[in-house]
């Protein structure tokens, strides 16, 4: 799951939500508290955001997590949802690496 593709996916699955709601990428960037060049990074699949980000991204897409990482919604309790936990493990590794969102 931790592969170029999988990230690339997710990007893919934002640009297309963010498109539909006829946003910008400044307007998402603005509305989720980042870069416009981080918005880019995440569609383009270069960066993970972490799941503060994602979950901003999540309310002002108006789209579920689990669709933007899997492309499809799945009908759990947050806390015992295999999805989120393993997304959190993966994202909060991610996000250790030492990369800044807002660059």
């Amino acid at each position: 799951m931790n592969s170029p593709g999988f990230f690339k996916a997710i990007g893919r699955r934002v640009r297309d939500a963010r498109v539909r709601k006829g946003l910008t990428q400044e307007a998402l960037a603005q509305m989720t508290e980042v870069s416009t060049s981080f918005v880019g990074h995440i569609e383009r699949g270069e960066k993970a955001a972490s799941m503060d980000t994602m979950a901003r991204m999540c309310d002002a897409l108006e789209v579920s997590l689990d669709h933007l990482v899997r492309g499809k919604a799945y009908a759990c309790d947050q806390i015992r949802c295999p999805l989120y936990v393993e997304m959190k493990d993966v994202l909060m590794r991610y996000s250790l690496s030492g990369y800044d969102e807002k660059k």
